[in-house]
């Protein structure tokens, strides 16, 4: 009763919550794109749903979920070019343009290839940017729609190049680093690294970035959705 409404517990048990809710509708954000990115029909009707574009366009979600505002906005982008119908205004409604996304996705990729490089020069020691980098690439094996909405989005503006040009910089930094046998839980949770130790990363994720790079190289190189299904076979069998 009384402990309950206790000025001690009440926060904890609130921020708990908040916690908990802020997971759930992380993965309700992904089960619905994984939906979304499988059939166009779907991702239309996305893209007409306030409740969810909001949240996507928050600037909120762009701070805090790197990897999803790239795939989101990269999907969003290849509807709103396919639908030039009236678009339905509603008040309190959040609404970017097909120039907007497309310039978002390419900002965000080219600051993940960015971030993912400044990582791997500390060492490793904040891998979350690197594993976000890694998730961002496996998204391209697990469903094709994803990397030609991804692809047709830096079409423009010269982005491919750019985005070559970011990766070429992660595959040169990883010459710099040492690999270790190490598994990669363990190597999360090591403390006290010597200065010698710096620039170590666990070779399982070394092999993880390479094919991913490789992936994304590829797909860029790539024109057309036949070439794109090659593309990911080869790269699966690397």
């Amino acid at each position: 009763g009384k402990e309950d409404n206790d000025g001690d517990h009440g926060p904890r048990r609130d921020d708990a919550t908040a916690t908990a809710r802020g997971v759930v509708r992380e993965q309700l954000l992904r089960s619905i794109f994984i939906m979304s990115s499988q059939s166009q029909i779907l991702a239309k009707y996305a893209a007409r749903v306030p409740d969810l574009t909001n949240i996507l366009y928050s600037n909120e979600f762009h701070r805090h979920h790197v990897v999803d505002t790239i795939l989101w906005y990269a999907l969003l982008a290849k509807v709103l070019s396919v639908n030039k119908g009236p678009q339905l205004r509603m008040k309190g409604v959040v609404s970017i343009s097909n120039n907007q996304l497309v310039e978002t996705c390419l900002e965000t990729s080219l600051a993940l290839c960015q971030d993912c490089t400044k990582a791997m020069q500390g060492g490793g020691n904040d891998m979350s940017v690197v594993y976000d980098f890694i998730r961002f690439t496996n998204c391209f094996h697990e469903v094709q729609m994803v990397a030609e909405c991804w692809v047709e989005a830096l079409s423009v503006k010269g982005g491919a190049k750019k985005i070559q040009n970011g990766i070429a910089l992660i595959l040169k930094g990883l010459n710099s680093v040492k690999k270790v046998a190490a598994p990669m839980e363990q190597k999360k949770g090591k403390k006290g690294k010597s200065p010698d130790d710096v620039k170590t990363m666990d070779e399982g994720v070394i092999a993880l970035i390479r094919k991913g790079c490789k992936s994304l190289l590829l797909n860029l190189e790539s024109t057309g959705s036949n070439k794109l299904t090659s593309v990911q076979r080869s790269s699966k069998t690397d």
